[in-house]
């Protein structure tokens, strides 16, 4: 799945840089497999697995994101 930037920058406040985000979201449990500059911006290249699929759905990601546990 290719996920730009931009369109999460619709949802949440993104102040990361686009390697940051890759590294936080693998660590929220999303494989981000790279990150690609596009000449629309960067877009993130991201592996879900089929018993993840939770995550997007219900924004979990984007939970983490906002409300880091460290």
């Amino acid at each position: 799945m290719r996920v730009p930037i931009e369109w999460l920058k619709d949802f949440v406040q993104v102040d990361l840089s686009p390697e940051d985000l890759a590294e936080r979201l693998t660590m929220a449990g999303l494989e981000v497999e790279s990150v690609e500059d596009t000449p629309y911006g960067a877009v993130l290249a991201m592996y879900i697995t089929p018993n993840r699929g939770d995550c997007l759905r219900d924004r979990l990601a984007f939970l983490l994101l906002r409300h880091p546990t460290h």
